[in-house]
């Protein structure tokens, strides 16, 4: 009988910062991650998001190393632990918080991403399991389109920790374009990718659920007036869009408008 593989030590890590050196950005960011949806700060609430999540051992809330940095931590609720780092590329900040917190693998979670769905984060690291070897997994779309790279907002992605640390030493990398989605998307020689298939309720083009704007903020407000702030499983809210006809097409113009 077949021995089934182990499920890696993995650790999710909502990045909320970035390097102190674009400080229009840690303004912007310390805005978004501070501002309430359900009754809590955003921080907050998606350190409660992702902590749903069965298969992770442990949340870690990643911050750049600014002022506005510093006050986000204060909103991070105290069991979970925070890591600074003022690195300028993904991998160099989650690598980082491995130091700090060391795990197997990684998930990663971008603070804009408010309905990222933890079942789709237990997802990855059963694949993971699964497929052992992997360097990393992400969601795509049938075209071929990294999931990460879209406004659907639902989606996260894996890396081995073994993986991280050897981007640090790539030099093909640039450091301060280091997003890690685009960059093993377009080096799929170089590693053990695997790609999953998004759910079929979620390809579409007039999903938006990532918050980039004003527009983006008052969708979200509007989902959680529907729905209420439990049990926000990816289905329930692709179904309640998918008899949101208007909603749905203000949605599919603010993502014409990205593309343009």
């Amino acid at each position: 009988m077949r021995k089934e593989a182990r499920t890696l030590n993995t650790i999710g890590v909502i990045e909320a910062g970035r390097d102190d050196r674009d400080p229009e950005a840690a303004v912007r960011i310390a805005r978004l991650a501070s501002r309430r949806l359900g009754g809590k700060p955003l921080l907050e609430w998606l350190v409660r998001r992702v902590s749903e999540a069965d298969h992770l051992q442990a949340v870690v809330v990643l911050l750049g190393d600014s002022a506005h940095d510093q006050q986000l931590s204060t909103l991070v609720p105290s069991d979970v632990p925070v890591v600074h780092c003022a690195q300028p590329s993904t991998a160099a900040r989650l690598v980082t918080v491995l130091q700090h917190h060391p795990a197997e693998a990684v998930v990663r979670v971008r603070v804009r991403d408010p309905f990222v769905d933890p079942h789709l984060i237990d997802t990855l690291i059963d694949t993971a399991r699964r497929h052992p070897g992997c360097d990393y997994i992400g969601y795509r779309f049938p075209n071929g389109e990294p999931a990460m790279l879209s406004k659907v907002g639902m989606f996260a992605e894996w890396c081995h920790t073994d993986t991280l640390k050897k981007l640090l030493n790539n030099r093909s990398m640039p450091p301060c374009r280091g997003e890690l989605t685009h960059y093993f998307e377009t080096h799929p020689d170089a590693y053990r990718l695997r790609w999953v298939p998004i759910p079929a309720q979620l390809n579409r083009h007039d999903m938006r659920l990532s918050i980039g704007g004003q527009d983006d903020w008052d969708h979200a407000e509007q989902i959680l007036d529907a729905l209420g702030p439990d049990d926000l499983h990816w289905r329930r809210i692709a179904g309640l869009l998918h008899h949101q006809p208007r909603l749905r097409e203000r949605m599919a113009r603010l993502n014409q408008a990205d593309a343009a």
